[in-house]
């Protein structure tokens, strides 16, 4: 990839990063709460969460973060923010908090949010400034890992349509993990096929790399585990024992990592579940169990097109979408650009190791599934409840690399129309986020419309917790006809992700603030 590409596709991300960071409010991807604690309990040096008996997992917090937490809940807006809240400091006080959706990760992949939050702590700066610190940090290790990538192997125009997603740019703005997350599966992706390209010449460095980057996505993204495999297709390729000895290291590393965290890390979020480490044996013994249950899963109403609508951008804590006719152009967009990076070209000269990426990213998808349903989901399940789309973008980085191999397109002219599709699709994408998100969280909402028989404005079932509830006073029957209606009135958008797991799994969705100011008639 040209010099200049590679350092324009990295000003544009941080230019629309640093847009998006001053719209959003902290703490508003989802879990990033969770995140920071987790970074937090890094930047003391402590590596292995706590599990006190009857609560779920978590770890000693300074009260004065868990303070700012507090001041920014979930499906928040920014009016409701006092200005003393970003002068709070660091008390030296912790109290244990509960952060069990993390408890699962092996910590190092936090170390720059980490790293930020002890310079805050050793220069007594807020806990706001503090915060930003973290976001910032977690952008620049992001920015590092994509540019790193981009100059190992030349990207396909569809990779470069996957960073300008309104999800991806979201999730580079915030303190979570997603942004590191993705810049090391560019990064493994690239080394793979650089390896791949060099064979017996590539560098050794290289390879070293390529397993810090496969170990730390495998210990805190479980369904990144399949990239473990390129370390063993990278031995077969460069005929090297010492690329061998890196893969059973790497390999041991995962397993004992995830054991140890599958039987030790409690969530009690998931009422009378199971231990994970149960859970995942059952499954691992009966595939057919698992197999039938995500069938299950993709053959429910509207299941399939959540995942597509959330894949492009579901945003906040799942409670900001956008219109019908904007994901249709950014699907629109993507579907051209994904196009014209197809290439045959070099298919008789680079099949395996783009075989091996195509597999890698089918059995990292089946992994999604697998994942939510052993930490999220009631044993037995009928339906794999929790699945956001955005869960699929390690498998979109491996397909895209494998569509496209070393020649980003098999037409002269189409790489040039591809990257002019990839600008639009992030032009497109930044403003339409943006303006999403300053309607979202620095507007006034509408008047909602009250009083008309039969209508319940959903800006009221913003507060409840639990949407079946609200809906106490009707039939089973009633309420599946008022999901239905629901999911049509958002076009069989990310909607349904609030009635079908309520009414159909038994599960509260954290898809309970959608659409506020509009209306729902019962039927």
């Amino acid at each position: 990839m040209a010099v200049n590409l590679k350092f324009l596709v990295a000003i544009l991300l941080l230019t629309a990063s640093v847009v998006l960071a001053v719209i959003i409010p902290p703490f508003q991807s989802p879990d990033e709460n969770d995140h920071i604690k987790r970074a937090f309990l890094l930047s003391r040096g402590v590596l292995i969460v706590e599990t006190p008996h009857g609560m779920s997992s978590g770890g000693l917090i300074d009260s004065g973060l868990l303070t700012f937490m507090d001041a920014y809940p979930p499906r928040m807006t920014a009016q409701s923010v006092s200005p003393e809240v970003n002068k709070l400091t660091w008390t030296g006080n912790r109290i244990f908090s509960a952060a069990p959706g993390t408890g699962y990760y092996l910590p190092l992949v936090y170390a720059p949010q980490a790293v930020a939050l002890a310079i805050g702590q050793a220069l007594d700066l807020t806990i706001d400034l503090s915060y930003r610190l973290a976001r910032g940090a977690a952008l620049a290790a992001s920015l590092l890992l994509i540019v790193a990538a981009l100059s190992l192997y030349p990207a396909s125009p569809l990779v470069l349509a996957l960073l300008a997603l309104p999800m991806t740019l979201f999730q580079l703005s915030s303190a979570s993990l997603d942004g590191i997350t993705t810049g090391l599966a560019l990064f493994a992706v690239a080394a793979f096929m650089r390896i791949a390209q060099d064979r017996e010449d590539a560098s050794r460095w290289l390879t070293l790399g390529l397993a810090l980057a496969v170990v730390l996505l495998a210990t805190s993204r479980i369904h990144a585990a399949p990239l473990l495999l390129l370390l063993l297709a990278a031995c077969y390729i460069q005929r090297d024992w010492r690329a061998a000895v890196l893969f059973v290291v790497s390999v041991c590393i995962f397993l004992a990592w995830t054991y140890f965290a599958m039987n030790s890390v409690a969530d009690l979020r998931v009422a009378g579940n199971q231990p994970p480490g149960m859970i995942a044996s059952y499954y691992l013994t009966h595939p057919f169990a698992f197999v039938s249950l995500v069938a299950a899963t993709l053959s429910a109403p509207n299941y399939l097109n959540g995942y597509l609508v959330s894949f492009l951008g579901v945003l906040g804590w799942l409670d900001a979408s956008f219109s019908a006719e904007f994901y249709q152009t950014v699907l629109r967009l993507v579907a051209v650009i994904g196009g014209l990076s197809l290439s045959l070209s070099e298919l008789k000269s680079d099949w395996p190791e783009r075989l091996v990426l195509l597999l890698l990213s089918a059995a990292s998808a089946a992994l999604v599934f697998l994942a939510l349903l052993v930490t999220w989901n009631p044993h037995p399940a009928h339906l794999i409840d929790g699945v956001q789309g955005r869960y699929f973008l390690i498998p979109a980085i491996m397909l895209s690399y494998a569509v496209a191999g070393g020649r980003p397109t098999s037409i002269i002219w189409g790489r040039g129309i591809a990257l002019f599709l990839c600008l639009c699709l992030f032009l497109v994408s930044l403003r339409g986020t943006a303006e999403l998100l300053l309607e979202r969280y620095h507007l006034p909402p509408a008047p909602s419309q009250t009083g008309a028989a039969g209508m319940i404005p959903l800006d009221i079932l913003r507060e409840v917790p639990d949407l079946a509830s609200a809906m106490s006073s009707h039939s089973p029957e009633t309420r599946k006809r008022f999901a239905l209606d629901l999911t049509n009135s958002w076009h069989g958008s990310v909607a349904v992700e609030v009635a079908w797991p309520v009414w159909q799994g038994g599960r509260t969705s954290p898809l309970v603030a959608l659409a506020a100011n509009r209306s729902l008639k019962f039927l």
